[in-house]
């Protein structure tokens, strides 16, 4: 019995508040852009237009897009040397240009959050969409003729309208990323480089299942359960 030795370890480490960092960046960053775009996309979705079932379903495509199979096929895009997006930077640029996208930071961090803002984007489309199609049209009627100006509807009444999905999102969204943030990162740059991509969900793994820390692992993985319940 070691008492709170395990997590006076933690807090006392030198790599704890670069975790929190890391992974406080990667929620938020989710959590913002989630929620902006997806509301931005759903109001276009909103509107009458042809093709609009196939337009929506289109977008549920990387929500249904298995973890390791979106990775793996994004570690070939963005592979520094033989990736196809270094490849056109390089045509553009007359092979000046190449980023480390997995490989530098802190653009493995800003390409990891992307990874996951475009896995995550249809969960919030669909969210607010469904926000959306719950305001009666007659509000926006009644102020179209009072004379509100478009953004004036939208502060109005559609962000009103949507508040309490954008509650239920963001509490997903924050638990799901600061809770869940493994499988792409692992899988793309294990945490590298020189951990700027380090996740405290990650770390957990890596003290269990490569320094063999089962004390520390198991001390992380109940900090990151109380952040959790913080947030809810």
């Amino acid at each position: 019995f070691v008492g709170l030795k395990n997590y006076a370890r933690i807090v006392g480490g030198r790599n704890f508040v670069h975790l929190l960092v890391t992974s406080t960046i990667y929620t938020l960053g989710n959590v913002v852009f989630v929620w902006g775009l997806g509301l931005g996309i759903a109001l276009l979705l909103d509107r009458k237009f042809a093709g609009r079932a196939l337009v929506r379903a289109a977008f549920i495509i990387p929500w249904a897009t298995p973890y390791v199979a979106a990775s793996l096929v994004f570690a070939l895009l963005m592979n520094y040397d033989v990736g196809v997006l270094n490849y056109l930077l390089s045509l553009v640029s007359g092979g000046t240009l190449r980023i480390g996208f997995l490989t530098d930071c802190p653009a493995a961090l800003v390409t990891l959050t992307g990874i996951s803002i475009w896995k995550l984007l249809p969960l919030g489309i669909v969210m607010m969409l469904s926000a959306l199609q719950s305001i009666p049209s007659s509000h926006y009627e009644a102020a179209h003729v009072d004379g509100a100006t478009a953004l004036q509807r939208f502060w109005f009444i559609t962000l009103p309208g949507v508040r309490s999905t954008t509650v239920m999102l963001t509490l997903l969204m924050m638990i799901w990323c600061f809770g869940r943030s493994f499988t792409a990162i692992y899988l793309l740059t294990g945490g590298g480089p020189a951990g700027c991509s380090e996740t405290i969900v990650l770390k957990s793994y890596l003290e269990m299942f490569q320094l063999f820390h089962p004390g520390t692992a198991a001390a992380l993985g109940v900090g990151v359960l109380l952040l959790s319940l913080l947030f809810a």
